[in-house]
């Protein structure tokens, strides 16, 4: 499908204390929130394209993580992956770091 947008919220645990980088790859438009704090902002039009952004977090804490993507037109991509440490590629984040949001209505939205 197309002409759509999308958002996930939830919590991501820091699998390490330092510099974390995320990263995303997106076919359209893209902008993630960790900790509360905008680290990628490409809100347009584009092909299959990653884009990276650090922030400092601390092991074992939980931090607030918002994903949001709209897709135009074409493929429809969307992954987010994460790096630390001693990491030379990138990863998908695994399920065991990453709650879902629920609201106080009882919804929620799952990664």
């Amino acid at each position: 499908n197309d002409g759509f947008t999308i958002e996930w919220t939830g919590l991501v645990k820091a699998p390490a204390t330092g510099s974390i980088v995320f990263e995303t790859t997106s076919d359209d438009g893209v902008r993630l929130w960790v900790d509360n704090t905008l680290i990628i902002d490409k809100w347009r039009q584009q092909s299959a394209t990653s884009w990276t952004g650090t922030i400092t977090l601390t092991e074992g804490e939980w931090y607030p993580i918002r994903l949001q993507y709209y897709e135009n037109t074409g493929l429809a991509t969307a992954k987010l992956l994460w790096k630390y440490g001693d990491m030379v590629n990138a990863e998908i984040i695994p399920s065991n770091y990453l709650l879902p949001y629920t609201t106080n209505y009882g919804n929620s939205c799952y990664f």
